[in-house]
């Protein structure tokens, strides 16, 4: 994927933590991030409208227009 970052995305229950590795295109939403990563499959209680998304613990406030970045 030309211009793609790597992205880990998290999440956590008291009985399952799971990190999930994915390529996306640069400047992708956070939200879009999330989304492409597929942690539903293992956690199907998500709504990605509803839950908090954040980076490095900090809570995106916008997700839909918080582009993610390298690094």
């Amino acid at each position: 994927m030309e211009n793609s970052i790597k992205i880990e995305v998290a999440y956590a229950t008291p009985e399952l933590q799971k990190i999930v590795v994915v390529d996306v295109p640069g400047e992708t939403s956070v939200f879009d991030g999330a989304k492409q990563s597929g942690i539903e499959r293992f956690f199907p209680e998500i709504d990605y409208d509803t839950v908090d998304m954040g980076i490095f613990g900090k809570v995106v406030r916008k997700p839909k227009e918080q582009a993610l970045k390298e690094g």
